[in-house]
């Protein structure tokens, strides 16, 4: 079984579970394999349902999930079905949203001396002035927080 956060970009409903793989039974594929769905599963609610059921006519063998912003990939071992004979058969299905997501928010509050900053989703950038070059922050994870007797910086969110 492989798992991963869902994108984040995803429409609402998809876009706060996981969606988990399940490689089923190893030498079986396609209709013979009815263990091999992708479920996606929400855990605040304990909701889930097949995204992709097991037994997929033309589906072979699900068998790993890679998430990114706006896309989910799945990757089938073999789409014939045929796991003996299957060389060369093996596919990447990408599944994209075509949801527009709203832009990521970007919060700040007084944490002691120090100033947190806290977003939903992206890339943390800063700039010494609004009009210069802006600059992916290195290692920057929500919540990060800044030391105010640093040289000032301008702080947004890239999507």
């Amino acid at each position: 079984m492989t798992s991963f956060l869902r994108p984040p970009g995803f429409p609402d409903g998809l876009n706060t579970g996981i969606f988990l793989g399940f490689h089923g039974r190893f030498n079986s594929g396609g209709t013979d394999n009815e263990e091999n769905p992708v479920v996606y599963a929400d855990p605040a609610t304990g909701a889930y349902f097949h995204f992709i059921e097991g037994q997929q006519p033309g589906i072979g063998h699900l068998d790993g999930l890679l998430a990114t912003r706006d896309s989910l990939f799945v990757a089938d071992f073999v789409s014939t079905g045929d796991t003996g004979n299957g060389a060369g058969a093996g596919v990447i299905y990408q599944i994209k949203s075509l949801a527009n997501p709203a832009a990521p928010t970007l919060s700040a509050r007084s944490v002691g001396s120090q100033i947190e900053l806290n977003w939903d989703r992206g890339v943390l950038q800063q700039a010494e002035e609004v009009t210069r070059s802006w600059n992916d922050v290195v290692d920057a994870f929500s919540p990060h927080r800044v030391q105010p007797a640093a040289p000032r910086r301008f702080y947004r969110t890239r999507f």
